[in-house]
């Protein structure tokens, strides 16, 4: 929230302590999303719980998303009521609601990316637009979300000839490389770590002063 409230007061992505002076840019463990997505909720209405609620409203709607996609690969009504009831409440994931932290919305779309990999099988189709607009937000909200380019090099190759499937690919590389080329030269250009940084964190800085 450190991070949110200096983006909504001109100093943008920073772990600086509220009411400082100086702006000190800097990509901390977590990516820029999750901080200009509560930034983006404050503006409208500074209260927890309303972040928390939409937070929710956001999780379930991703569960009802990828319980329709298993009803249409399975053609079973009873496996997608069985898994919509199991994650909706999984102490594993909605437990994470209470807390204004990344998690929620990460798993959230974690189950968007399940539910187009699904999709992508039922219509023998890559989704390239959809998977990598989710890739891109996974991965600037937890940087080890990278791992999931597995799953997908091996739907694409699935779904597609070697040919074919080298062409979505580079694709789906190119878009996927525009916003973290934008953002690594935000981070070159003011200082901060290319890499996600334990010591760009908060509770680091604040310890420094």
């Amino acid at each position: 929230e450190i991070v949110a409230t200096n983006i909504l007061s001109g100093c943008g992505v920073s772990f600086s302590p509220l009411g400082s002076n100086e702006c000190i840019s800097a990509f901390g463990p977590n990516g820029p999303v999750y901080p200009f997505f509560i930034a983006s909720l404050k503006f409208f209405y500074d209260n927890d719980y309303f972040i928390k609620a939409f937070q929710i409203l956001i999780y379930f709607t991703s569960i009802l998303f990828v319980s329709k996609s298993i009803h249409h690969y399975s053609k079973s009504n009873r496996l997608s009521n069985i898994t919509f009831i199991i994650l909706s409440i999984s102490p594993l994931t909605l437990a994470w609601s209470r807390f204004v932290l990344p998690e929620t919305v990460m798993i959230s779309i974690s189950l968007f990316f399940i539910g187009y990999v699904i999709k992508s099988l039922v219509k023998k189709k890559f989704f390239t637009i959809e998977l990598s607009l989710i890739f891109i937000l996974m991965t600037f909200i937890r940087a080890d979300a990278v791992f999931f380019i597995v799953p997908i090099v091996y739907l694409i190759f699935n779904l597609n000839s070697f040919n074919e499937g080298l062409k979505k690919l580079v694709i789906f590389l190119l878009i996927f490389s525009i916003p973290w080329s934008i953002w690594t030269y935000r981070n070159l250009s003011s200082g901060a770590s290319i890499f996600p940084n334990i010591y760009e964190s908060y509770e680091t800085k604040t310890k420094e002063k």
